[in-house]
């Protein structure tokens, strides 16, 4: 049995293993680098996992989390992990916990350079416990920069330059006749008013925009994984 101490740099991150526990990384039968340019703590999921027998309790329970340790798998070769992570992923239930569906309405008058209150956007929402809510509004004929206010505060600006884009704090754009943003936050317990504000894309145009705006508030769990 080859129990050869080895020792890895993982993107700055420093690793102690065995020959024996890097083999069953398909990844490491070809190769033993002494630097590889990835995540390290990304990394520290794939060791614990291995070192753990491939018990599913040694996998992250967060969402994005184990999203981007599917990557990892991917290329350290770990085919049969990463379709586990990308099936319990798929299968992570939403609780719808705020629906709101108003009908052909006029929204709102999106002004340049500055942002404007958008009409049948806003919403209260009360929560009993700290909450990962997955917010999403739905509107019909509307062109422009979003944000996201809560409780007076702004979260920040949904840019887009006509295109769906997606950026790393899970907000969704997209250009077309209907219009979804989409944002991941947490909340914490309590009670919240939360609405959406926009600016048009036009420098010196506003923009008329029109309903029906339909308005989604979903609790994303914490799940934990089956064997």
């Amino acid at each position: 049995m080859d129990i050869s101490i080895i020792k890895l740099n993982v993107g700055g991150s420093h690793f102690t293993t065995t020959r024996q526990t890097l083999m069953k990384i398909p990844y490491f039968t070809k190769q033993i680098p002494s630097f590889i340019d990835r995540d390290g703590e990304l990394f520290g999921y794939l060791l614990k996992y291995i070192r753990g027998d491939q018990h599913a309790h040694y996998l992250p329970k967060d969402r994005q989390i184990r999203e981007l340790l599917a990557v990892e798998a991917e290329f350290y070769q770990m085919g049969h992990l990463k379709t586990k992570l990308l099936q319990q992923t798929s299968k992570m239930p939403l609780q719808m916990i705020y629906f709101n569906h108003s009908e052909e309405k006029h929204i709102g008058r999106i002004m340049p350079n500055q942002f404007s209150k958008l009409k049948h956007t806003s919403f209260s929402l009360s929560l009993n416990e700290n909450t990962k809510c997955l917010l999403e509004w739905t509107l019909g004929n509307a062109a422009g920069h979003f944000a996201i206010v809560i409780n007076g505060q702004q979260t920040g600006i949904i840019a887009s330059n006509g295109f769906s884009i997606v950026s790393d704090q899970s907000i969704n754009y997209t250009y077309a006749s209907m219009v979804t943003i989409r944002k991941v936050l947490q909340l914490p317990a309590g009670d919240h008013h939360i609405s959406l504000v926009a600016s048009s894309f036009d420098p010196v145009l506003p923009y008329e925009a029109s309903g029906p705006v339909i308005i989604q508030v979903q609790r994303i769990p914490e799940i934990y994984f089956e064997n």
